[in-house]
């Protein structure tokens, strides 16, 4: 997965989700406690606000490459909605960089998200995410990624909580890398076309034991379907040559973890086991 901004150009990528509609995040650089233990590398958390409960507000904001603006609020008793969306002005700034013809990288974020109270303590959210990227100078194409999902809470007895998320993810490319600094000669490039379909289900289960210890348990579903396409061009003294290939897969991944979180003054210990296939 790459929900990311003008990956195509290295070290300049920049998320699709704006910071101001996140509620709260975790990030782990290493030793995930269970619930993470299918990552390779470091685990970054994201949880996106429902919207502000007690009024309406907004925000607009503007930098150097890109402008946006936020709304929010009540839509109904115990319902809250959110919507931001974010686009770039690039076209504008490249008038005044010396290749600003060639460098005119274009993106836009649509992000929209509802939640409602069932009950008391029960609780259902949806959320709707749609990026575009349009790219040129460093390489020539787009890609989309999009990201629809519902997460439900809901208490059980005084202190239990069962909590699930659904998620369907697409990403799609259609990029054309130069061997050059610059996109001008396509008989020595690499086209890639790439769709990447993704299905989640998780679902946890929370049980406090007081106020120093819990017990955490969960089941994890998953398939992500990968089709990519790549042809390399090549200019050679024997003449020009073309090669390539393609990747069709389906993967299906199903895991159970169970943790234990005691806290023993400012010390903590998550103790846990996972089962992955």
């Amino acid at each position: 997965l790459e929900p990311f901004h003008l990956k195509e150009s290295p070290n300049t990528s920049a998320g699709i989700v704006p910071l101001d509609v996140v509620g709260r995040l975790i990030f782990i650089p290493g030793g995930f406690p269970a619930r993470y233990g299918d990552r390779l590398s470091s685990v970054l958390d994201m949880e996106i606000r429902d919207g502000n409960r007690e009024r309406f507000a907004g925000q607009a904001d503007f930098s150097l490459t890109n402008a946006g603006f936020i709304a929010e609020g009540p839509l109904a008793s115990g319902t809250t909605g959110l919507v931001s969306l974010r686009s770039s002005y690039s076209d504008y700034i490249a008038r005044y960089l010396p290749d600003g013809d060639r460098r005119k990288p274009q993106y836009y974020d649509i992000l929209a998200g509802v939640g409602t109270d069932l009950a008391p303590g029960h609780r259902l959210s949806g959320r709707v995410l749609y990026a575009h990227d349009r790219t040129s100078g460093i390489a020539s194409g787009e890609y989309t990624t999009s990201m629809v999902s519902l997460h439900s809470v809901h208490a059980i007895g005084t202190q239990d909580t069962l909590l699930a998320w659904l998620s369907l993810y697409r990403q799609k490319d259609d990029l054309t890398r130069s061997r050059g600094i610059f996109i001008d000669d396509e008989r020595n490039a690499t086209t890639t076309n790439a769709t990447f379909l993704a299905a989640e289900l998780k679902v946890r289960y929370e049980m406090p034991f007081g106020e120093t210890y819990r017990i955490v348990s969960g089941v994890d579903a998953a398939r992500s379907d990968y089709d990519v396409r790549r042809t390399d061009r090549y200019v050679l003294a024997t003449g020009d040559s073309v090669a390539g290939g393609r990747l069709d897969r389906s993967v299906v991944r199903s895991a159970l973890f169970i943790e234990n979180h005691v806290e023993l003054g400012r010390l903590f210990i998550n103790a846990g086991m996972r089962v992955d296939h």
